[in-house]
């Protein structure tokens, strides 16, 4: 196996840099190149280089190649009341399942006095082993023509502190020609289709 090493950032948050690095893993000469390389070990760093999270991932070798390929990227999420890094994952299994995941760090306001904020990984979801096992924990979403459900899990096989969203009841607002009296709610795969979008995804 080779190691190889890959550096991201930096993301600006609050005034100080971080930094994600990424450990992969190489299988040479793997019978399949989708499956010769994954992710080992993920760090989030500070401008001091001091690693303020870590997190290990395991994985095996079958048939010449790795059993699952993991990869990661980051990005900073940026919005009124909030700066964040989020951490997203895609998962791809030898046995043809495909998954994704997400983690989000920053600082959490209200929960600690401003001069004791510390830079962390938000509260874990509700416990689940989707898609490997149980359906996930689902929380209410609104739509247009009740009350949806919000899957929110995480795959206990890769980490327990990454989560995983599926959306059950997916709605989209939609608006022609920006003329609000030419708006309305669509739903299924054949309004989708209509306007010239893909059908629903599979769940994760």
């Amino acid at each position: 196996m080779e190691d190889t090493e890959r550096h991201l950032g930096p993301f600006l948050i609050r005034g100080q840099n971080f930094s994600v690095v990424l450990h992969e893993k190489r299988l040479p000469g793997a019978s399949d190149p989708r499956f010769a390389q994954t992710l080992s070990t993920l760090e989030i760093r500070d401008e001091k280089e001091a690693v303020l999270y870590d997190k290990t991932f395991t994985f095996g070798i079958e048939k010449g190649k790795l059993e699952r390929s993991l990869k990661a990227s980051a990005s900073l999420l940026s919005g009124k009341y909030f700066t964040g890094l989020l951490i997203s994952y895609r998962l791809k299994l030898s046995t043809g399942e495909d998954a994704e995941a997400w983690q989000i760090f920053g600082y959490q306001d209200g929960r600690y006095k401003a001069q004791d904020a510390k830079f962390r990984i938000f509260d874990k979801p509700l416990r689940s082993d989707h898609p490997m096992g149980n359906p996930p924990a689902e929380m209410k979403l609104v739509t247009p023509t009740g009350v949806g459900r919000l899957g929110v899990g995480f795959d206990a096989n890769v980490a327990a502190d990454l989560m995983q969203v599926a959306f059950r009841e997916l709605w989209l607002k939609v608006r022609i020609d920006d003329d609000d009296q030419k708006e309305g709610w669509i739903h299924s795969d054949e309004d989708f289709a209509a306007i010239g979008l893909p059908s629903r995804s599979p769940e994760p």
